[in-house]
């Protein structure tokens, strides 16, 4: 049954990952195919302890984490829809956005798929697959970030290169 989902939600991200990369050929699109399939794997191998022991100090930083997951992209769509001037898609913006979420971190989205990755791992942060699984994860994000930086640079110019020096990549202040 875990192979079923997990082949399913393949076909779901190839389905929107591609889609986007193949009209739109930017470079983060296997990344971020990487990290939603790493994500899924973490989900899946974990799910069975997801409410275990759930008052432990682990399982409530990892809530906390999933609670900021679950913010985080909401309030990056908020600002990018509201501030961005945005074309077809929301993401693909014609104003470099700098107000509300985008104030404090760049990649509020990518942030989200860490903060995911992270809450999940540590539901069970011992199991060997799960920190493989873990560690591309966040590779593909740290990748994916960086090569949309490239395409922002480009659309957006030293704008964006001035932002980049005073804005965090994904956690406020720290990252």
């Amino acid at each position: 049954m875990l192979i079923l989902i997990f082949f399913l939600a393949t076909l779901g991200f190839g389905y929107f990952t591609w889609r986007y990369a193949i009209l739109n050929p930017r470079a983060q699109g296997p990344y971020r195919f990487v990290a939603f399939e790493g994500i899924t794997a973490i989900v899946l191998l974990n799910y069975r302890v997801w409410f275990a022991d759930y008052l432990s100090p682990l399982q409530i930083i990892s809530f906390a984490a999933l609670m900021i997951a679950a913010y985080l992209p909401l309030a990056g769509m908020l600002a990018l829809r509201n501030y961005g001037k945005p074309g077809e898609h929301f993401e693909y913006t014609t104003e470099l956005v700098t107000t509300g979420v985008y104030r404090f971190i760049r990649h509020p989205m990518y942030a989200s798929l860490l903060f995911l990755a992270i809450g999940s791992y540590l539901k069970q942060p011992l199991d060997p697959p799960g920190a493989v699984i873990f560690v591309i994860t966040v590779a593909a994000v740290l990748m994916t970030a960086k090569a949309e930086e490239q395409d922002l640079v480009a659309a957006f110019g030293e704008r964006y290169v001035d932002y980049m020096k005073k804005t965090a990549r994904f956690v406020p202040f720290v990252l």
